[in-house]
């Protein structure tokens, strides 16, 4: 496995959550809980928090 590849290649939802509403052409708006196994407080830094941000800014895109 490459250094930059991700430990799980598919992680998630491949679709919103039932209820969720998508409106094409338009900024949606999901609100997202992030946990971490064993409620490891890894996740409260707040340099993982930006890295999160940033990712969803600007790499997760539809």
């Amino acid at each position: 496995m490459a250094d930059n590849s991700p430990l799980w290649s598919r992680v998630g939802r491949a679709a919103p959550a039932s209820g969720a509403h998508v409106f094409l052409g338009q900024p949606n708006i999901f609100f997202v809980s992030v946990n971490a196994k064993d409620r490891d407080p890894w996740v409260a830094r707040s340099e993982v928090q930006r890295s999160l941000e940033d990712v969803w800014r600007n790499e997760a895109t539809a």
